[in-house]
């Protein structure tokens, strides 16, 4: 098997990974919000930022939006739409072209992909229901669901530097 059909496979294998990721952590992976009447935050963009982060932009926004709209299949289905368009945006504030994960670019990154989560599914709200002053109220939830993933990603990503990761299986370029 040629070098670039090995690397290919890898690709794909870990964009499947990072999509199973977003899909579980998104799932199964709730912190409760007290005082918030059953509230909650997923860590699902921790692994939509990882992937950013990770994988080359194609690959990288398959798995954002695959994992991420498989989730909303399976308990929201009428955000999929909102979805598709919101993770394939916050995946683009990421790069994978640094040796490392944790660079200047993927810090700044967090700031714009919080923008774009909290602004993005708040138009998507009131779009829905025709009022742009009740969703404001779910704003502040939506930065904190992207700074509770931005800390698993930055987790994540220092782990994975220290191990060499993107060294050992990519060959310190994506």
């Amino acid at each position: 098997m040629n070098i670039v059909k090995k690397e290919k496979i890898r690709l794909l294998a870990f964009s499947a990974l990072t999509a199973a990721m977003t899909f579980v952590l998104t799932m199964f992976v709730k912190l409760p919000i007290p005082l918030t009447n059953g509230g909650y935050v997923h860590l699902g963009d921790g692994a939509v930022m990882l992937a950013g982060a990770l994988l080359p932009m194609p690959y990288a926004l398959a798995s954002a939006v695959v994992g991420a709209c498989l989730a909303d299949l399976m308990v929201a289905p009428a955000w999929i739409p909102a979805t598709f368009l919101i993770k394939g945006l916050t995946v683009l504030c990421f790069t994978s072209k640094k040796e490392t994960l944790c660079c200047p670019q993927n810090y700044a990154a967090i700031l714009p992909s919080a923008i774009i989560c909290a602004g993005g599914y708040y138009l998507y709200e009131a779009l829905i229901w025709g009022n742009f002053i009740a969703p404001l109220a779910a704003v502040p939830m939506s930065f904190l669901q992207t700074a509770c993933g931005a800390v698993l990603f930055l987790a994540a990503a220092l782990s994975l530097d220290r191990l060499q990761f993107k060294h050992r299986f990519f060959g310190g370029k994506v």
